[in-house]
């Protein structure tokens, strides 16, 4: 959103200006903890009942083994093809980002998926993350992260879920009963759509109101000089030389 008010097109540098390469020490470093966050994240979306059982965020019975197995075969997935995505476009950077691709495929699968699907699941994130990548390179949408990584594969797969559990009994609540009972609903393809539906909409509303105040007051774009000599240089270089000469 943030990227789309500020202009979000992306135009050719007058000077020939081209953002730095990427540094994969720092790229690999930053997927690893993301990935370390995955299994927390999975087990923190669970509801623990004392003697009656773990649900998992879809409110569907599930086990905290069978989360986590679920978790590093996504990972397992994801690296698997994001390493042939890599080899195949020569971009080194899905190497790092594949797991995180089939991980974030998967977050509705962790609970009631089996341990191939899972691995599957995973697999086709890097896949749909490099398109999601490919399609916002071509609306001209300076966003090359987060939403190939995030909403691409996070979309199809909650999408995907209600195909494959379509079915399902989900929702509900432990020792409730009538229509808060466990199991009260099931999994369909259209709920799925719904539910990425209003998410994007919760997401988006406020994004946009946020940066409307922010366009009028501070801007969104920084300077075109500030572009060229670098935000570092533009704000704090003059601070750092006053420390030094301290």
């Amino acid at each position: 959103m943030a990227a789309w008010a500020k202009g979000g097109s992306v135009q050719p540098d007058p000077l020939g200006l081209k953002p730095g390469a990427s540094n994969y020490a720092s790229v690999a470093l930053g997927a690893f903890f993301i990935m370390v966050a995955v299994p927390l994240v999975a087990i923190g979306s669970t509801w623990i009942a004392p003697g009656k059982g773990v649900s998992g965020i879809s409110m569907t019975q599930s086990g905290i083994g069978i989360i986590l197995v679920n978790v590093f075969c996504a990972l397992l997935g994801g690296g698997i093809a994001g390493a042939i995505v890599a080899c195949l476009t020569k971009e080194p950077v899905w190497v790092f980002f594949g797991p995180v691709a089939g991980a974030v495929m998967c977050g509705t699968l962790f609970d009631i998926g089996t341990s191939l699907q899972c691995v599957l699941f995973g697999m086709g994130g890097p896949i749909v993350a490099m398109l999601t990548s490919r399609l916002i390179s071509l609306l001209k949408i300076d966003e090359p992260k987060v939403v190939p990584l995030g909403l691409g594969p996070g979309a199809v797969g909650a999408i995907l879920v209600g195909f494959v559990h379509w079915g399902k009994a989900t929702a509900g609540f432990p020792d409730l009963t009538g229509e808060f009972a466990p199991g009260h609903a099931h999994i369909t393809p259209l709920l799925q759509l719904e539910g990425v539906l209003a998410v994007m909409a919760l997401a988006t509303v406020p994004a946009l109101l946020i940066c409307l105040v922010f366009e009028k007051t501070s801007g969104l774009r920084i300077s075109r000089q500030c572009e060229v000599d670098g935000m570092d240089v533009t704000y704090w270089s003059k601070n750092a030389e006053e420390i030094t000469a301290k």
